[in-house]
């Protein structure tokens, strides 16, 4: 779909730019694309990979703040990994995402669980080589901000650990996926994710329908 329409716009260029007689795009029909079910993991696999996340160490205490944020905040994980320290608020669990995707920023939320494992984090982090860094994410040596390819590193490990196996965008799923099935509004869910496009958030709408419907049928168990 991306695709096509940026020909479509090329096309149009090229007619007003006079390169073209005509919008030889112009009757482009858009292609017919197949609705993905967004990648799914459940609550109880989420214990597990935090479970796994020593808390007597740096690197497990920022491990599992991690994987809390991103599984609760809808965050993307290059919006994590932007986030500054000043900007996390424990109190009122918020944190301010400056520059999300397409460089708009946002605030997103986060609950008691995932804030008191933030404040382990810093705490434990005080003592490591990154306690003047500015970033809340930090590398397991405290010399850098932590990079993508860390953070997936952190979530494939976890997951492994876990005895599955799991990406970063899958906990931004389950955070959206869980949200609406909880009853938040989706005008609220589209806010808090960052999302532009109601396409997108029709996409995790249909998700959290099929499973309220799984929820639903599972009760009409006869038991025979």
């Amino acid at each position: 779909m991306a695709r096509t329409r940026g020909l479509r716009r090329f096309s149009a260029f090229l007619v007003e730019e006079g390169l073209a007689p005509r919008d030889a795009l112009e009757t482009l029909k858009s292609p017919k694309v197949d609705v993905k079910v967004p990648a799914g993991v459940t609550d109880d696999q989420l214990r597990a990979m935090i479970a796994t996340c020593d808390k007597t160490t740096f690197e497990g205490c920022r491990d599992e703040a991690l994987i809390r944020l991103m599984a609760e905040s809808m965050v993307r994980a290059s919006e994590a990994l932007s986030i500054l320290l000043d900007d996390v608020d424990l109190r009122s669990g918020t944190a301010i995402v400056r520059r999300g995707k397409m460089g708009r920023g946002r605030i997103i939320q986060f609950g008691s669980s995932t804030a008191r494992s933030l404040d382990r984090m810093i705490r434990k982090r005080k003592r490591t080589k990154g306690a003047d860094l500015p970033s809340l994410f930090v590398s397991t040596r405290g010399s850098a901000q932590m990079s993508y390819e860390a953070l997936h590193k952190v979530i494939s490990k976890r997951s492994a650990l876990a005895g599955f196996k799991l990406k970063p965008h899958t906990l931004r799923s389950h955070s959206a996926i869980k949200a609406l099935r909880s009853g938040m509004t989706p005008n609220s869910v589209m806010t808090l994710a960052g999302w532009q496009s109601s396409a997108m958030l029709a996409r995790y709408v249909a998700a959290a329908s099929t499973q309220i419907a799984l929820d639903e049928a599972r009760k009409l168990d006869l038991g025979l």
